[in-house]
């Protein structure tokens, strides 16, 4: 039994406030799009950048997943340590 709880082509700021399923997003910062993996992709380049999802969206971790392309545009030789989530 699946159930979508967001959905989004994070093609714009558009798409993701006001997304082609649920309720919109926040988005705080200043994201930029450029093409992505399919369609486009939100860049998160300031630790300022994020997506906030509303609180009542709890999501299961043995019912649910999160799931999107992600490509890192950093040095992954460097001593620093770089967060996700």
């Amino acid at each position: 039994n699946q159930l979508l709880t967001w959905y989004s082509s994070m093609d714009d700021s558009a798409a993701i406030t006001d997304p082609e399923w649920f309720t919109g997003a926040e988005i705080s910062g200043s994201l930029d799009f450029v093409p992505g993996k399919s369609g486009s992709a939100a860049v998160f380049d300031d630790s300022t950048d994020a997506i906030t999802l509303p609180a009542y969206w709890v999501l299961n971790s043995s019912e649910g997943a999160i799931t999107f392309w992600y490509q890192p545009n950093y040095d992954s030789t460097n001593a620093l340590r770089t967060y996700l989530f």
